[in-house]
């Protein structure tokens, strides 16, 4: 095991534009856990659009990441050491980590530490088989009572959860109409998610492109939007 762990903190310059330029990497030495913590070395991190707020300005769930702060992020990965006593050494893990190699948690947190199941691969935790794989299934199947042969319009469908809505929705059997930014975004949720109906917004000045192998034109039945769900 390395003796330091690289980390991704917010620099110290609150008016550096919104990019690379907003953090620092720096190493530290590996913290040991104290009673009732646990140490999780971190392979998989993820980047999610809440994290944004979380930057500049906070939202309900969080407050707002400080200067030379370890960005916070949802993790995946295994228990080197614990002294906590629902982890031990090799278990599998996901909660709010950081950015960072290895991370020191007490179990608690925006999202508490977790056990990943062994059947499923690490990272999908962070993706359709965590918060938003269950977000577009509860949102369509258990609120929106979605049956076959609806139609579902879905907003942002080449985000992690539009993309897993757009996936639930079709192995259900309804028609997908998928509305995403940029040419290479629609043209993905065709060739790998299969959409036969996309459309990306219209920019101001210019004229909104759609795109459609339907045979007939349909009412949306339901539409799932980065926020919420209309029906």
């Amino acid at each position: 095991m390395s003796a330091v762990s690289r980390e991704l903190v917010l620099a110290p310059r609150a008016d550096q534009p919104f990019g690379p330029e907003l953090f620092e990497l720096r190493s530290a030495p590996i913290p040991r856990p104290r009673q009732g913590e646990v140490l999780v070395r971190n392979p998989i991190m993820s980047c999610d659009h809440t994290q944004v707020a979380w930057l500049f300005g906070g939202c309900s769930c969080a407050p707002r990441i400080a200067a030379g702060q370890v960005m916070r992020a949802w993790c995946a990965g295994h228990v080197v050491e614990s002294r906590h006593p629902r982890f031990r050494p090799g278990d599998r893990v996901w909660g709010t980590l950081g950015w960072q190699d290895y991370a020191l948690s007490d179990g608690e947190g925006i999202l508490p530490l977790r056990k990943v199941p062994d059947d499923i691969p690490l990272g999908c935790r962070l993706g359709v088989a965590g918060i938003n794989g269950v977000t577009a299934h509860l949102g369509l199947v258990e609120t929106a009572a979605m049956r076959e042969n609806d139609t579902v319009v879905v907003s942002t469908a080449a985000g992690a959860t539009g993309s897993a809505a757009v996936q639930i929705a079709r192995i259900l059997g309804a028609h997908v109409v998928a509305i995403a930014g940029g040419p290479e975004k629609c043209r993905w949720l065709e060739e790998e998610l299969r959409v036969a109906d996309t459309i990306r917004p219209r920019r101001r000045g210019a004229r909104r492109e759609s795109r459609s192998r339907s045979a007939e034109p349909r009412c949306a039945d339901m539409a799932l939007t980065g926020s919420s769900l209309r029906s």
